[in-house]
């Protein structure tokens, strides 16, 4: 009432009622999306903060939900403001005791005072006072009409500037003159007019049958709000003309039959629009409060009586209303007020159109004026009209939605909500894995790590799983945590469903980015079997199996109770996961023919395969700089060794043990901690015979295919390697040991996937020289203590000729070939072959001789081909033999083996 004629004057009739209807063009589909998710289910209270919450989330449904607390608080604020203008323009004498500032100050404080005693009694009062005042308003509305229509035909005296019904008035009203404030700050100013139509979804808790009433009772409102509001202005337009609309304020009082009606009802609709907000705010509060995402407004949530008033809320948000009303200034307020209600209703209109796009077969609402294009209309119209207010006042609006959003994120607790992200997701999933119609016609080129890691007791595997983490958590990869377990899901279903809740209990603590599977079944290799068939979906389905090594006790991540008193929370936490898996843990024992078999099962279904062991030395180490400083500079104290126990052929494509062995290094080297403070550190096996240029660049040549930074190192078989087999080779009394290093520190290639420097490097001789040293002095392992002996010829050489040589093998399983192209074998002078258990017997010995203990974190190995016949018992032990033999005393070490190239070499 009190800023409509003015509106009409500066912007004229046609702009103003294009601004109202862009308004209520907003209001009614939001309220048509409020009313879609308000027939979808029970509402609690909190109104429309209680649906977007349940709908968007947590974070968003938190961050909207405070966010309208504070359209209601500065809302309440402009009312008042409003009540406070009004009043000293009709009563102007009472205001000259003191500045209009502090006149306005302590008439505004007073009236909110009395407001705030009526909402802090209840809502049944506030009902009360709301149709009380509704009526006074009525009334004003219906004498305005009355006067500004009949007032000409009555004979009473003359106002200025009305002329009564009028064509020239009419068409006087049509232009524009924006004397005073802009059109933007006009339309700033108006919207609020429109905001008020959620104080009744608010209520939805004191309503009966909130699901009914809120459609019905908002729809009618917002019809009759906009009729009214609309004709007004044709009303003013027909009848004043401009100067007399912009510049008397007073225009009603004057016109109505009866002046004094327009004054209170002017105070009618403010008191009751200030009412409204005090009550829709402390309502949200409390909504709020009771949900727990914020922990500081967990006094709020405190109800009195049978209706659990919330009348800590309501003297909270009193006194936030006082505080602005310090502000003193409306059209400072507005535009605040703006914002904060139509990012309410951008994301009340988001919701609606995220649950009806995604297909939820459980959003049917019964309410059906609706479409996912309304709510998305509604969603583009409420942006539009914030960046028209005022782009900076947008901005920080959404600035402040997402900071709010982000604490919710990281310290509210999770609720079970059932919110649309979810929804989305799967939506999202389920139509790419159906663009996926051929799971076998994936391009190498968008591989990705997608693993299944066997556990018994993750208590004793926790090294393990945080480097399988750094392997799977950057680049889009994943991990399966897969569990077998005897629980009959009939009989211990109890126990069944306690193993699964820990294992995502141990997931979430650890932040490791696992899925899991916890599988009932009597035999361990049954249920592995179930688990290589069936875990994963479509393209998702797991390609490489990972196992730790049969056999052998590792020490357990669990610490006592005491101990873990001191322990942070999430470490805490963790810790009792483990315990309670350790605990209740119930599978049967993997016997070794059983282990054999998963091997053979992931041979068959052509899955990459990782061993590993010794990974609870990982655990012991520190893998990056105690020093602040070496750490800020990325200093690399350690190295991550690939030791390739086969050579690729010669054509374009890359064997598939060792793109995969290069792959996983790529990965675990995209993870921070090893990026920053770890080298990749390729070592080439060779004998006496070989070049060692030759090799280089046979290597040099496969990092560059592979697009795989690393250093370069090349190691020499020495005669006294053979000693460990306690025999030397025939012909041989005495050898000297002897190896070759290049002195030339341009041994790093391919950085950034370029050579650096390695073609220079290759072009000259390498400069090579013997280190005649004795195994009693290796470099840290004292069970390379074996006597040297030496043997040279007149001219220096050594007189040897054992060799190293790559032989493609086959093994069968079954009906099944699986085969293993150019395996390391060894050969002594005499050309006799050593057996599989003698050359990883020696390739072992080697490893720890050129391994400093203190730099090596970690090995990626070639795995040893199983027997030729590899179906019987003696096979397998034969086989255990020789993985325990290879992997003996090193650091953490990872055996690997792939049938299939995962690294693409063509654009």
């Amino acid at each position: 009432f009190l800023r409509l004629p003015f509106l009409v004057g500066e912007a004229g009739v046609w702009i103003v009622v294009g601004m109202f209807s862009l308004s209520f063009s907003v209001v009614l589909l939001t309220v048509l999306s409020i009313s879609a998710i308000a027939t979808n289910g029970k509402i609690s209270g909190g109104g429309a903060y209680y649906m977007i919450s349940r709908t968007l989330g947590v974070e968003f449904g938190g961050a909207i939900g405070l966010i309208f607390f504070f359209a209601n608080v500065f809302g309440g604020a402009m009312y008042v403001i409003g009540f406070v203008e009004t009043f000293v323009e009709v009563f102007p004498s009472i205001s000259q005791w003191a500045p209009n500032y502090w006149v306005a100050l302590v008439y505004g404080s007073t009236v909110l005072f009395f407001m705030g005693l009526i909402v802090f009694v209840g809502a049944q009062v506030y009902a009360k006072t709301a149709l009380f005042t509704f009526t006074i308003i009525m009334t004003a509305i219906i004498t305005t009409i009355f006067s500004f229509a009949f007032r000409q035909f009555l004979g009473m005296a003359a106002v200025t500037g009305f002329t009564g019904w009028s064509w020239t008035t009419f068409t006087g009203n049509f232009g524009y003159s924006f004397q005073t404030v802009t059109w933007r700050k006009l339309f700033g100013i108006l919207f609020p007019a429109c905001t008020g139509f959620l104080a009744g979804a608010n209520l939805s808790g004191d309503l009966s049958n909130p699901s009914a009433q809120i459609p019905r009772g908002t729809l009618t409102a917002i019809s009759y709000t906009y009729l009214t509001y609309v004709g007004l202005c044709f009303l003013f337009a027909f009848t004043s003309i401009k100067d007399v609309l912009i510049n008397n304020t007073s225009l009603l009082v004057q016109v109505n039959v009866w002046g004094p009606l327009v004054i209170i009802g002017i105070f009618a609709s403010t008191v009751s629009a200030g009412l409204s907000s005090l009550i829709s705010g402390s309502r949200i509060l409390q909504a709020l409060a009771k949900d727990g995402l914020l922990p500081f407004l967990c006094l709020f949530k405190i109800g009195f009586g049978s209706t659990q008033e919330p009348r800590i809320g309501v003297v909270f948000t009193y006194l936030l209303i006082q505080g602005i009303l310090f502000i003193g200034d409306l059209n400072i307020v507005a535009p605040l007020v703006t914002m904060f209600f139509v990012l309410a209703y951008m994301f009340t209109n988001l919701a609606c159109f995220a649950l009806s796009v995604t297909d939820a077969p459980n959003f049917r609402p019964s309410f059906k004026l609706f479409s996912k294009w309304t709510a998305l209309l509604g969603t583009i119209l409420a942006i539009t009209i914030m960046f028209i207010v005022d782009e900076i006042y947008a901005g920080v609006t959404f600035l402040i939605m997402i900071i709010v959003a982000m604490f919710i994120h990281f310290y509210a607790p999770s609720k079970n909500w059932g919110d649309i992200t979810r929804s989305i997701i799967f939506y999202q999933m389920r139509k790419f894995h159906l663009k996926q119609d051929n799971i076998n016609d994936t391009n190498v080129k968008y591989w990705r790590f997608k693993g299944l890691v066997l556990t018994k007791d993750p208590s004793n595997s926790v090294d393990m799983f945080r480097f399988i983490n750094s392997i799977s958590k950057h680049k889009g990869g994943f991990t399966v945590l897969g569990h077998v377990t005897d629980y009959d899901t009939r009989n211990d279903l109890a126990n069944y469903q306690l193993i699964r809740n820990n294992y995502h209990q141990m997931i979430k603590y650890a932040n490791w980015d696992f899925f899991h599977e916890t599988l009932h079944s009597k035999s361990v290799r049954r249920g592995i079997q179930n688990l290589l068939q069936l875990s994963g979906m479509g393209i998702m389905h797991f390609n490489t199996l990972i196992m730790g090594f049969h056999g052998e006790g590792r020490p357990t991540y669990l610490v006592d109770e005491e101990k873990a008193k001191t322990m942070k929370k999430r470490k805490r936490r963790l810790n009792e996961a483990l315990q309670n898996i350790h605990d209740n843990v119930s599978s049967p024992s993997v016997s070794l023919d059983e282990y054999m078999e998963i091997i053979k099962d992931s041979f068959v279904l052509k899955k990459g395969l990782a061993i590993c062991r010794n990974f609870h030395k990982l655990g012991e180490r520190k893998l990056q700089p105690d020093s602040l400083f070496e750490r800020l500079i990325r200093k690399k104290i350690g190295y991550i060794d690939l030791w390739l126990l086969c050579i690729n052929k010669e054509n374009d494509d890359i064997d598939g043990t060792i793109s995969l062995i290069l792959q996983l290094s790529y990965l675990v080297k995209s993870s921070d901690v090893w990026k920053k403070h770890h080298k990749v550190r390729m070592n080439i096996l060779i004998d006496p015979e070989s070049d060692p240029k030759e090799r280089m660049k046979h290597v040099s040549q496969l990092l560059h295919k592979a697009r795989v930074s690393a250093k370069i190192r090349v190691v020499q078989l020495e005669a006294n390697d053979f000693l460990v087999l306690n025999r030397l080779p025939s012909g041989q009394s005495e050898l000297k040991s002897s190896s070759v290093e290049f002195e030339s520190n341009k041994n790093r290639v391919f950085k950034g996937g370029r050579t650096s420097s390695i073609s220079d490097y290759l072009t000259k001789q390498p400069v090579i020289r013997k280190i005649h040293r004795s195994l009693s002095s290796s470099r840290s392992d004292p069970k390379l203590n074996v006597p040297s002996s030496s043997n040279e010829d007149a001219s220096g050489k050594l007189t040897t000729s054992f060799s190293i040589e790559y032989l493609s093998r086959s093994t069968s399983i079954n009906a099944f070939t699986i085969p293993f192209p150019s395996m390391v074998q060894m050969v002594d002078n005499t050309g006799a072959q050593l057996t599989e258990l003698e050359t990883y017997k020696v390739i072992n010995h080697v490893i720890r001789r050129e391994t400093d203990f203190d730099e090596t974190s970690v090995i990626f190995m070639t795995l040893p081909p199983p027997p030729t016949d590899f179906n019987t018992h003696t096979a397998h032990l034969e086989y255990q033999k020789i993985l325990k033999t290879v992997t003996d005393d090193l650091p953490s070490t990872m055996l690997v083996y792939s049938s299939s190239n995962v690294i693409s070499t063509f654009i």
